[in-house]
Formats: structure tokens, sequence, C-alpha cells
């Protein structure tokens, strides 16, 4: 295991220790309706490829709505307090698994563009990335996790996410979350309300800079999903994303 590796999951033990996952699995089990129901908290596990990258990015989502739903678990395991409880291992080791081969959406497809077209401009260096969410932990059903974020979310997983940084040294990171409120709050909540700069030739609600410790530039833009379903938005995918390699590409 890479000191890296090491670090997170020790990270993540102590966030089991400290009753993370108590609390998650007790209000769990007063919950009757699945979509309500917290999933798995994103804990990390880094590959060599990333750790070896000249250049490394940290590509924020939303929250990990269903991550892992049956697909690996079974149903047995799909929510804590089940029959079969999850700990840190078992997580980190589906997250390893899983970027093995993500699925074709608009989130990955829209993170694959933005490394290849880097990788293109900083040619010959080399870039990898890192997966991570503003919103540590989710709920089965899709959006926000209302109920889940002040009694566990915030207190629990939000500061897992500086350590991570930390620990992971990237050199850039894309927040991939959108305008919306409810994310624009938890960046604050998680960095301290950061110092957001207009990007030329864009407004702020599409694309802006965002000013955290750790990494040399951040953007945050539009979710790729919201991106693919409005191909005619003005300004389009393709614009947001040249202006984010550039920005980056100027840093290197």
């Amino acid at each position: 295991m890479s000191k890296e590796n090491d670090a997170l999951w020790r990270l993540y033990t102590d966030a089991e220790e400290d009753g993370a996952f108590e609390d998650v699995r007790a209000i769990n089990d007063d919950i009757p309706n699945l979509v309500e129901k917290a999933t798995y908290p994103l804990f990390l596990h880094v590959s060599d490829e990333y750790l070896q990258a000249d250049i490394k990015l940290m590509v924020f989502g939303q929250e990990t709505n269903a991550w892992n739903y049956k697909k690996q678990w079974g149903e047995d395991k799909i929510i804590y307090g089940s029959s079969k409880e999850i700990y840190v291992e078992d997580i980190t080791n589906f997250y390893n698994d899983f970027l093995t081969s993500p699925p074709k959406t608009p989130f990955w497809q829209g993170t694959k563009k933005i490394i290849d077209m880097l990788q293109t401009a900083i040619n010959p260096k080399t870039v990898d990335y890192i997966w991570n969410n503003i919103v540590k932990m989710g709920k089965h059903g899709m959006h926000f996790p209302d109920k889940w974020y002040e009694p566990v979310i915030k207190p629990y997983f939000n500061s897992l996410i500086l350590k991570e940084i930390e620990i992971l040294k990237p050199d850039f990171a894309i927040f991939f979350t959108g305008p919306t409120s409810q994310y624009e709050s938890v960046i604050g909540d998680v960095f301290g309300i950061p110092e957001r700069k207009g990007v030329t030739g864009f407004d702020r609600k599409d694309l802006c800079e965002v000013v955290i410790p750790g990494v040399t530039k951040a953007y945050r833009t539009y979710h790729p999903g919201y991106l693919q379903r409005n191909p005619n938005m003005t300004p389009n995918k393709q614009q947001i994303f040249e202006a984010i390699v550039k920005g980056f590409a100027e840093k290197t």
C-alpha cells in the first residue's frame, strides 16, 4: 500500500472510530423509505498512475446518489444497518474497482474530455485525476441529501476533504457542482467561504475560479449532465472546457 493510501485509510478509520458509521446506521434503521436512506460515503483510493503523473487533478462531483446500490454489494449490503456491516476497507476497495471501469455517463464523459484536452495542452507532461464529491455521502434517491447534511455529513465528512487534498496534493481542482445554492453552501462550509473570481468572457454562474488551499487553481462550473442536456446554451460545454484547460495549462 502506498503511503498516500495508508494515510487515507487512517483518515477514514478515524471517522469511523469517531462514530460516523454508528450514527448513520442508527438513523437509517428509523427510515422506512429506501430512497431517503444513506449510501456509503465516498472514501478514496489513489492509483499509481495518479501518484506518478506530472499534473494531478481532483475532480469533484456532487454526491454519491445510490453509488453502489445492488450492483456490487447485493441487496443485503446496500445500506448501513444491514445484516452485513461494511467497513472502510470494503468502501475503498469498491472505489478502486469502480474507477477501473467507470460508467459512460455524462459526468465521466466530461471528466475524460477535460483530461484528454489537458493532456494535449501540456504534452509531453502527463496528467491523471482523482475523483471526489463535495458532498461525501448521499442517499439512494436522487438530489441533495437534505436530511443527512446537518446531522451527519457536515460534522463527520466535510473535514475529510481538506485532509484528502493535503494527502493527495492535486495541482488543480474542478467542481462540477453547478451554481446551485446548496452545493455552493457546502463549498463554503468545507473551505471557509472561499473567494470566487470571475473568468473573462463568462458569467460567474457559468464558470468561476474558486480560491481554495492546497491547489494552484480551481474552477467551478456546471455538472456535465446539465451541459449535455442543454447543448445550445451559451456558453456551451466546449467553450467552458476550453477555458478551464487554458487556465490550468497556463499554470503548468
